[in-house]
């Protein structure tokens, strides 16, 4: 009877070492795990900038060209049409009428 409290103790025992040294490898590597995960998110978000950011730039440099090739009159009734919007600073540009 002897014996057998002592199995039971050392089988109590060994799954305690057993579990604390999977725990504790667990909390070891976790960190390495998530930075190898956030690195990944990084690059992913990266590629996707550089890629979307291009078509992005495509299209702000080819408005830019047709800007420039407007003549005075074109010019202003594209300002006149495009101050309408609320994009840049153009609402601070006009002040109330009184």
């Amino acid at each position: 009877m002897n014996r057998n409290i002592t199995k039971t103790n050392k089988m109590k025992i060994a799954k305690l070492i057993i579990g604390g040294a999977l725990f504790g490898a667990a909390l070891f590597f976790v960190p390495f795990l998530l930075l190898k995960v956030l690195l990944f998110f990084m690059v992913l978000g990266l590629l996707f900038k550089l890629f979307v950011g291009r078509r992005h730039y495509a299209q702000h440099w080819a408005r830019l060209e047709y800007v420039r090739s407007l003549n005075e009159e074109e010019f202003e009734k594209y300002k006149n049409s495009h101050s309408q919007n609320c994009c840049g600073n153009s609402h601070h540009q006009h002040s109330p009428k009184n």
